[in-house]
C-alpha cells in the first residue's frame, strides 16, 4: 500500500517518478544549446519531502534554467528509508525546448530514466515544428506501445517535463494553462482551475486544483486501472515583482493513496 502511494506520486506528477541521487540528470545530445543560451542566475532549483499517509516516503528536486527563448529542466526524485532499500525507486530526467516565459513551452528533447525493483525504463521522446514529436526511443522494447510509434500521436503535446516549466515557472494570478502531454507511452492531459487558498495561506497565494487524466494508452504500471489523478497545488507569493511564485505544496491523490510533496527551505 505504501509503495502504491509513492508510486502514484510520482506517476502522477510525470511529472514525476523519481532520479538516482548524485546530481542532475546528464545531458542528452541536443541539449547543450539550451544550456549555453541561459543567463547566469537564471537556475531556479527546488526541493521537497515526500510523504504518503503521513509518512516520509523521500526527496524530489527540480531545476529549471531560462534564458534567450530557451529552458532547461532536470528533474530527479528517490525512495529513501527502508522503503528506499526495498523497492528502489529513482527516476532523473530532462527536457529542453523553447519557451518565453509564457504560452505553451515548445519542447524540443526528452530524455528519462525511471529504476523500480525489476524495472528499468529509459525513454527519449525528440519533438519537431508544432511540438509533435517525430522520433522515440525507448528500452526495453517490451514496454512499447501503439503510442510509441510517434505516427499514432494524434496532436501537438508537450513532454511532461516541459509542462513542469509552467508550473514552476509560473508567475501569472491564475492557474497555469492545461495541456496535454505525451511520455512515449501513453496521452494525457494536466488541467487546473483557481480554488479558495487554505486556511493560514500568507497573502498573495494561489491555489490550484485540478486532475491529471490518461486519455488513452495504458495505466501506469503499479496503479493499473487508475487513469484520472487528483491535483491540488499551493503557490505562495512572489517574493519580488515579475518573479515565478514559489510552487510550496504538492497534492497528488489516486484512489485510496494521498501524497504530499513539501518544499523544502527557500528555492535557490
Amino acid at each position: 500500500m505504501r509503495r502504491r502511494g509513492f508510486s502514484a506520486a510520482l506517476g502522477a506528477l510525470a511529472l514525476l517518478a523519481a532520479a538516482a541521487p548524485g546530481g542532475p540528470a546528464p545531458a542528452t545530445a541536443g541539449s547543450g544549446g539550451a544550456a549555453a543560451m541561459v543567463r547566469p542566475g537564471a537556475d531556479l532549483r527546488t526541493r521537497y519531502e515526500v510523504f504518503a499517509d503521513g509518512f516520509r516516503f523521500g526527496e524530489a528536486e527540480v531545476r529549471l534554467a531560462t534564458g534567450g527563448g530557451r529552458y532547461l529542466l532536470e528533474a530527479r526524485a528517490e525512495a529513501q528509508g527502508l522503503l528506499g532499500l526495498i523497492i528502489r525507486s529513482r527516476y532523473r530526467g530532462m527536457a529542453t525546448g523553447r519557451w518565453r516565459g509564457a504560452g505553451r513551452p515548445r519542447p524540443e528533447r526528452f530524455h528519462a530514466r525511471s529504476q523500480r525493483i525489476f524495472k528499468d525504463r529509459t525513454t527519449d521522446i525528440r519533438f519537431g515544428p508544432g511540438a509533435r514529436p517525430v522520433a522515440v526511443e525507448m528500452t526495453p522494447a517490451r514496454d512499447h506501445t501503439r503510442f510509441t510509434d510517434p505516427a499514432a500521436v494524434p496532436d501537438a503535446r508537450i513532454d511532461p517535463l516541459s509542462y513542469l516549466v509552467l508550473l514552476f515557472g509560473h508567475r501569472g494570478p491564475g492557474c497555469p494553462a492545461p495541456a496535454p502531454l505525451y511520455d512515449g507511452r501513453r496521452l494525457t492531459r494536466v488541467a487546473l482551475v483557481p480554488a479558495a487558498p487554505r486556511a493560514g495561506a500568507p497573502a498573495g497565494s494561489l491555489r490550484c486544483i485540478g486532475r491529471y487524466e490518461i486519455v488513452d494508452g495504458p495505466t501506469h504500471s503499479i496503479l493499473s486501472g487508475v487513469r484520472v489523478f487528483a491535483l491540488d497545488l499551493a503557490y505562495g507569493p512572489a517574493p519580488e515583482p515579475g518573479a515565478p511564485r514559489p510552487l510550496e505544496r504538492i497534492e497528488v491523490a489516486a484512489g485510496s493513496d494521498h501524497v504530499v510533496f513539501e518544499r523544502i527551505g527557500p528555492d535557490r
